[in-house]
């Protein structure tokens, strides 16, 4: 009898999800779906709906230019050799692109972004999202040049999607 209880014991704890360390801490205010206008071209949005999955060890972000046919989805998961958040996106017309997540001052970094797209051509990118005291964040990103870092995009504060979209959204469109 005492060994089936030994037995179930360790089943148990074998059958318990293992919870995540909260490295992905500095990225929880990105939960939930944002709309964005590019400043260029004119009038782009860009739609990103984060969540977090695999108990907590993935945050992932799913993205649509609306009206472009184009979009993606990136992964942000904690790195524990090199104790770092690490980013891999993968888009819908078969580039990719890799790199880390580092916070400065209250502003999120992704470094080393290493973008290939499917023709084999590179970009060495980077980005920051900048946020605002009213839940609203600003991101840009740059591309380096001749090793001088230039603007490549910018999309102005970025507010959340209603809850009551997101809900909508998620139950035709993310899944």
């Amino acid at each position: 009898m005492i060994r089936a209880v030994v037995a179930a014991l360790a089943l148990a704890a074998c059958a318990t999800p293992a919870v995540a360390d909260d490295h992905l801490a500095p990225l929880a205010f990105l939960n939930g779906c944002w709309i964005g206008a590019f400043d260029q071209p004119e009038g782009a949005q860009d739609e990103r709906c984060y969540e977090r999955d695999l108990n907590g060890y993935l945050l992932r972000d799913t993205h649509t230019v609306l009206g472009a046919g184009y979009g993606g989805e990136t992964s942000y998961v904690w790195n524990g050799e090199t104790q770092r958040i690490e980013v891999f996106y993968v888009a819908n017309d078969g580039g990719f692109m890799t790199g880390h997540v580092v916070e400065e001052g209250g502003v999120l970094w992704v470094r080393d972004g290493h973008y290939v797209g499917a023709d084999g051509h590179v970009l060495n990118l980077r980005s920051h999202w900048e946020r605002g005291a009213d839940e609203t964040f600003v991101v840009v990103t740059e591309q380096e040049q001749n090793g001088v870092w230039a603007p490549m995009m910018r999309k102005p504060p970025v507010p959340r999607l209603p809850s009551e979209i997101v809900s909508v959204k998620a139950s035709s469109t993310w899944l």
